[in-house]
Parts: structure tokens; sequence; C-alpha cells
């Protein structure tokens, strides 16, 4: 769970911790963790923890941090003491032929559709501020089934 504040927003000792601690939470939820990025520190949470971040630094520093960062948050970490495999089948396997990320079309003006609930999962009513099926169709035309998609939104 990742949560981005404005620059002047606090990321430690706040009731921004209380309010992303309250999304982690959620039963529907349930992370290990939970992260807090105002564009100038980032803070990470252990959800059983919330008086002090287990890693905080300056995001202009981030890249000595990519360590700690890949042992608290790879899928590898969440791995630890089970024993997993997996089969390839024609539902997971990826699709043949050339992707070129570099030559997708661009998209028609995408009509705006509003949400049909009021709340998200029950937590807060405002969770983004860009309407969902215009995201939704850009990750689909500029990516591929099985892709991973990164949301910078929190460093600008």
């Amino acid at each position: 769970m990742l949560d981005a504040k404005a620059p002047k927003e606090k990321t430690v000792n706040d009731e921004n911790v209380e309010q992303v601690y309250s999304y982690a939470y959620h039963p529907e939820i349930r992370s290990t963790y939970f992260a807090l990025c105002n564009g100038t520190h980032f803070s990470l949470y252990r959800t059983a923890d919330t008086d002090k971040p287990i890693l905080f630094f300056p995001i202009d520093e981030i890249e000595n941090y990519w360590d700690d960062l890949k042992s608290y948050l790879s899928p590898d970490s969440f791995q630890i003491g089970k024993i997993l495999t997996y089969d390839t089948t024609t539902a997971t396997a990826k699709p043949k032929g050339d992707f070129d990320y570099s030559n997708r079309p661009l998209l028609e003006e995408i009509p705006v559709k509003k949400r049909a609930a009021r709340r998200h999962f029950g937590v807060h009513g405002y969770f983004t501020k860009q309407t969902w099926n215009v995201v939704a169709d850009y990750i689909k035309n500029f990516s591929k089934t099985g892709d991973i998609v990164l949301d910078l939104y929190f460093l600008y």
C-alpha cells in the first residue's frame, strides 16, 4: 500500500500515517507494509508497528536504498519459508508475437466514466485525481498481459 502526499505533507509522526494505516489494515486489503511518499521523502512502515518507519529516506537518495526496498517489497521477500511451483498453461502463457511498446497507437479521446460506488473499499471517497476508466484504457493499450505497471504519480 503506497499513498502519495503533497510535498509539504509529513510522512512520519502525522495523521497521514494513520490514514494510510487504515487503508492497509482494511480487511479487503490486509497489507503487510504501507508507505508514504511526498515527493521529497519516502517512509515504509510494517502494518503491525506504526510507531516509526522501518525505512525512511530522502527521494534524491533512493539509489542508496534499492537493496533495502527490495528486501522488504520484492515478490521474493514475501515467499520466505514457502515452496511454490508454477506451471505455465495456455491460460497463463504470455501471448506470442512481437509487442513493440514504442510503436503503440495513440488513443482517441476517452469519455470519462463516473464510479458506481461512492467509496473505495469503504475507506476513502477520493482515492485518485485520475478517472479509473482512462487509466485502465491506457494500461490496456500500452502494456500486455503479465506486465508490471508502476504508477510514478507520487514523484511529480
